[in-house]
């Protein structure tokens, strides 16, 4: 299990955040995140995933991590043997300017280095300018723009 501690503002925490593998038991909590408005939306949405439809975009090329409670992190495999994954983060609307992305984010590309991961790509919606901040601050670099999205990568 990964820890954490979540930086707020200028404080932190007392608490510990854990960052987990995703079990099949996790597949419910995952598309009850991506069914609230804020969260689809940002996902590019127009409307929430049904359980079945969130188990459809989870392949085995897909590594999910779990912050109970919180939110989920996930890896789509699109590299030669884990080389380059495409990330996405989603955070229940509580939990929303805590640092809790920021840090599950750091700890999820420890992970996946161990794994041979060596390129980290996302797209976030031009708007979502709390998204963009979690992958600067995880120094991801912007590769592209376009009337919709904003491109960052990392190796």
């Amino acid at each position: 299990m990964l820890m954490g501690m979540i930086a707020m503002g200028n404080s932190q925490l007392r608490g510990v955040m854990k960052l987990r593998k995703a079990k099949d038991s996790d597949i419910g909590f995952c598309a009850e995140i991506r069914s609230l408005p804020e969260v689809y939306k940002n996902c590019g949405r127009v409307k929430p995933l049904t359980k079945e439809e969130f188990l459809q975009t989870v392949t085995k090329n897909t590594q999910l991590f779990i912050m109970d409670n919180i939110g989920y992190l996930r890896f789509d495999n699109f590299g030669k043997n884990n080389s380059a994954v495409d990330i996405g983060i989603a955070i229940h609307t509580n939990y929303h300017g805590k640092g809790y992305g920021t840090t599950a984010l750091r700890d999820g590309l420890k992970e996946m280095r161990k794994l041979g991961t060596t390129l980290f790509m996302a797209k976030v919606k031009i708007d979502n300018i709390a998204s963009q901040k979690i992958f600067l601050k995880n120094g991801f670099i912007v590769s592209n723009t376009d009337n919709q999205y904003v491109y960052f990568s990392r190796s």
